[in-house]
This record gives structure tokens, sequence and C-alpha cells, in this order.
């Protein structure tokens, strides 16, 4: 018998998106300075096992992506060391420095510490020094204090993981642990200094992150299981913003932790919705619909994002063609106790009328039929991404 004499249906939140605002940090650039940074000493760039490799591409005139990943690994032994400052045989210019540097924040988040640099050159000279000033004016006992407690949490969470999941489970435990685990850094999203809520190690140590801190702790993490990913930074909903790309079982997928993390742009109000999925290994098409642009340095790297065949959605059977209460039921009838329904429908027409049917026609009651609905039914809807919420 269904009961639905009784029920009511009220609208709990209706949303137009789930954004959350980011502000992602960039390093600040100078042509020149009077004083150098006085953390450690400097070194020279070029050890041994990359001079072959760096004077081959920089006599052969290089592809700028090879050119930037030679010169990275170098730096990244360099900074390694806590040097700050290091010599490159040749005159770099900052759109290089900047590429050496995004190809450093990829393989190595875990040096946070880097905040400005100043690339220094004389006009009779072949050779340039760039010198990077560390974040907070840290010490170098500061830094591997903070170095080791970064590991540490990223080591723990890794040791959560059950020992049987693949690479998906994998990644939506880690995704699933940062937003759990992380709250969005509202006053450090208006500062406009970079700070530790910019970094990996604001995100898994202090907790407390903007987007760039999300994107780079999830980087992190992806380092150490060997799963390809990337950061990648640009303006959505037009503010500056920092997301990932990650690669499972051969396909490439865009996956926003951030703005799956349960805050809204209130930070006094927390979202009741809970943790969502919504941009969890998603294509082109769903990522940037909308306003969502990447900067230009990222533009010729980013990989394609075409598949959808490991997305959230498309695993749970939730990502629906059309509109079927059906289709609906079917979830319920998986449900897993949580007594929550997610699902995203692929086009705006389907996703309207679902909206319309279920909560305007109040089909949503005949699911009564199919489990024992609550006396309120709370719903909420992301009308960017064609997603619906119902608690019942």
């Amino acid at each position: 018998m269904r009961k639905t004499k009784n029920k009511s249906l009220i609208i709990l939140i209706a949303l137009t998106s789930f954004l959350t605002v980011c502000l992602s940090s960039c390093m600040e650039i100078f042509d020149d300075v009077d004083s150098q940074p006085t953390l450690h000493s400097s070194g020279n760039m070029l050890t041994e096992n990359f001079k072959e490799k760096y004077y081959r591409l920089k006599h052969e005139n290089p592809d700028p992506d090879d050119f930037a990943d030679a010169l990275s690994n170098a730096v990244i032994e360099t900074v390694s060391d806590y040097k700050t400052t290091f010599k490159a045989d040749t005159v770099l210019t900052t759109d290089q420095v900047k590429a050496v540097l995004r190809t450093v924040t990829d393989k190595a988040p875990d040096l946070f510490w880097i905040n400005r640099y100043a690339v220094t050159s004389t006009s009779d000279s072949d050779t340039c020094h760039v010198s990077f000033y560390p974040l907070n004016d840290l010490t170098t006992e500061e830094l591997m204090e903070m170095h080791d407690e970064l590991e540490k949490a990223a080591d723990e969470i890794i040791a959560e993981i059950p020992e049987d999941s693949d690479d998906y489970e994998k990644i939506l435990f880690v995704h699933d642990y940062i937003v759990n685990n992380t709250d969005y850094d509202f006053d450090g999203a208006k500062a406009k200094e970079r700070g530790l809520y910019h970094t990996a190690y604001g995100c898994l140590v202090d907790r407390k992150a903007v987007c760039l801190g999300y994107a780079e702790a999830f980087q992190y993490i992806m380092n150490k299981l060997s799963i390809e990913s990337g950061v990648c930074t640009g303006e959505a909903d037009s503010q500056s913003h920092a997301w990932n790309y990650v690669k499972v079982n051969g396909e490439y997928y865009w996956i926003d932790v951030t703005w799956d993390d349960p805050q809204s742009e209130d930070e006094e109000k927390e979202s009741e919705i809970g943790i969502r999925h919504t941009y969890f290994l998603i294509n082109n098409k769903m990522m940037f619909r909308g306003d969502r642009y990447v900067d230009d340095e990222y533009s010729d790297i980013i990989p394609e994002c075409t598949c959808l065949d490991d997305n959230y959605y498309v695993k749970k059977d939730a990502l629906f063609d059309e509109y079927s209460i059906e289709k609906i039921a079917e979830l319920v009838s998986q449900d897993d106790g949580s007594r929550k329904l997610e699902m995203m429908f692929r086009d705006e027409y389907d996703y309207n009328q679902a909206k319309d049917c279920l909560f305007e026609g109040n089909e949503i009651l005949l699911l009564d039929e199919y489990t024992e609905l609550s006396d309120t039914i709370n719903w909420a809807c992301n009308d960017k991404m064609y997603e619906l919420f119902v608690y019942y």
C-alpha cells in the first residue's frame, strides 16, 4: 500500500551551482633583485646527471616542453636540497622559467615552499641565475620538519586505502578523504599573498586550503601512487581556480576536488548536501560547461578528456540519457542505507523534465512502492551540471 496521504514534499535548497570561491596563487616574477635570499647556500642547477641531456637540448633547438622537463629535474634536485639559487648555462626567459616551475609543480608538489623567484643575468654573459624566495621566510630546519610532516600525512592516507583497490578506487578514496578532512580557507581565498593554504602542506597537514592547495595535495598523493595526473590553473566563474587531470585505465579525465567539497560560497553555512562527486572523472564537455577557462600556459599541454567510462555516475548507473521513474527506482533498490539519491542527466532537457515530473508532478512519491519514504522528502539540484539529489 502506498503511504502518500501524509507525505510532504519540501524543497531543501535549489542551487544553480555548488561552486566554492577559489583563488589560485601565482608566483611573483622579478626581473632583477638587489639582494639574494638568505636561506641556504646556492647550488649549480646542472648536476652531472642532467648535463648531457641539458646540453643536447640546448644546442638542438629543443621542443619547449622537453626543455622544461629536462630543467625541471635539475631544479627539483637543487630545491630538494633546500638550496635557493641555481645557475643555468644559458639565458632563460621568464616564460621558460614559468614553464619549468609548472613542471616542477606536477612532479614535486611537496616542494611547497617555493614562493617568489628572480631571474638575473648580464648582457655580456651566456648564463643566468634563478633565485627562489621561501614562503613565510621559513628556515631550512623548519622546511625539513614540515616536509616530513607532509610526507607522513600523505603516507597515512595511502595506508588507509584497501590493498586490493584498483586505480579508480584509489582515486575515489583520496578524493573523498581530502574533501572530508579539509576546510576551505575563505580568508586565504581573499588574501593577496601566497600562503600555506595554497599548498599541499596546507591541505594535508593544516587541513585548511584554497583550490591550489587541494589540487597540489591530490597531485602529491597521485605521484606517490604512481598514477599519472597533473595540476591545471585557469578561471572559473570569474575567479582564479585550480584543478587536476588524471589518467585511469588509459584515458584522461578531469577532477575538481575543491568544487566537490560540501562547503558553499557562504563561509558561515555548510552545505547540507554532503560530499559530492559532480566533478569526479568528467570529460571536456562537462568540465567546460559554463564559465571556465584554462590559463594560456596550459592550453597546449593539457590532455583531451573525452571519455566517461570511469565517471562516478556512469559507474553507479546514475548518468541518465532520459528521465524514467523506473530507473530512479532501481537506484533506490541499490541504496546502501544512506537514504540519499544522486543522479545526473546528459542534457538539460531531460534534467528539467526530471525536476518537473519528480517535484512539481510529485512522481517522487511513487518511490514509496520501492522503499519506505520518510514524512519529509528533501531535494537539491545543480542546474549547471544537470544533477539531482534526493533525501528520503
